[in-house]
């Protein structure tokens, strides 16, 4: 939670919201960011595809969307809905919406949450019905996977960071969907 104040026409500066039960008047460094982040020039307006040898090239969002839709159609005719991972922050209201929904209609329940509060739950159910309390997506073994509303640098868990690497590095898809 947060307040924004708007200087000349521009988005000025934010503060924590006092009346806010999670921000309690603070807020952290990506809050305090919202103000630069919104303007940067260097925001990607577009969607971009990794070229050959590296860098982005800049392509428009029906043949981006067409290439995403295209590729999870692929996985999923070859390797099932299981092979379709998806992680996203638990804070994110968006991906919390949606996130769940999109894998649910997919036929995938490879979804990981990661936020410790979503996932006592689902960590004391593992705990009785397996014997261990924390669930690893199967990142290892999936084809393509999607970062809802998070990013590498969003991503908490060692673990999990060098299993999306290892997953890029084999030449899985990985598709970030992040407003930032």
């Amino acid at each position: 939670g947060y307040t924004a104040y708007v200087v000349d026409g521009q988005l000025g500066k934010v503060i924590g919201d006092t009346a806010s039960p999670l921000a309690a008047g603070n807020l952290c460094a990506r809050g305090f960011g919202f103000t630069q982040s919104a303007f940067s020039p260097a925001n990607v307006k577009n969607p971009l595809r990794r070229k050959e040898g590296g860098g982005f090239q800049t392509i428009g969002w029906d043949e981006a969307l067409g290439e995403i839709a295209a590729k999870l159609a692929e996985v999923i005719e070859g390797a099932g809905p299981e092979a379709v991972a998806l992680a996203y922050d638990g804070l994110s209201a968006t991906a919390a919406a949606y996130g769940p929904r999109f894998m649910e209609a997919l036929g995938s329940g490879n979804v990981f949450v990661d936020d410790v509060t979503e996932n006592v739950g689902k960590a004391a159910a593992f705990a009785q019905v397996i014997g261990v309390g924390d669930y690893i997506p199967d990142i290892a073994n999936a084809q393509m996977i999607l970062l809802v509303d998070t990013s590498y640098a969003d991503i908490t868990t060692p673990d999990l960071a060098a299993s999306l690497q290892a997953a890029r590095e084999a030449g899985v898809p990985i598709v970030a969907i992040d407003p930032r």
